[in-house]
């Protein structure tokens, strides 16, 4: 997903393309089970629907070749339905990513941890621009509602 989002902290300093994947490290940080789930549950629902509605376009296509196609092109319209679904899948990606990113940051920022590596922030002094600096990767984030979720 990292090839049209640009993964990066509230003070807009960039981080790793990988970062979303991190729940696991975030248990491994010290991060309780039952908040890395609730951390996550946001970005797992988006990529359950996401699949489910992938796979009913599949289904639909298989069906539609199968009804509209003469047996003999049915290769040539398995061929373009695959690459309909392939074309619309990174399509839509530029629009889910951003998606998900928000949705991971707000998980872990909700939950006191740091959406890069999982490390707890609700004991870190906020700093003058109101953003908790993680000591343990360096990203800074605002976990306040009044400041919109960027540090200024």
């Amino acid at each position: 997903m990292g090839y049209w989002v640009r993964y990066c902290d509230d003070r807009a300093a960039r981080l790793a393309s990988g970062y979303l994947r991190t729940a696991g490290r975030a248990r491994r940080s010290g991060m309780p089970r039952d908040a890395a789930r609730r951390a996550m549950k946001a970005v797992n629902n988006q990529g359950a629907l996401l699949g489910l509605t992938f796979g009913c376009g599949l289904v639909a296509a298989n069906y539609l070749v199968g009804a509209v196609m003469p047996a003999r092109l049915n290769s040539l319209g398995y061929f373009f339905g695959g690459a309909f679904i392939l074309a619309l899948g990174l399509a839509v990606q530029p629009l889910i990513g951003p998606m998900a990113i928000r949705s991971h940051k707000r998980g872990f920022l909700r939950e006191g941890h740091c959406p890069a590596c999982g490390y707890g922030l609700a004991e870190i002094e906020p700093e003058a621009d109101g953003c908790r600096v993680c000591p343990e990767c360096g990203a800074a984030w605002a976990m306040d509602a009044a400041t919109g979720g960027a540090c200024a």
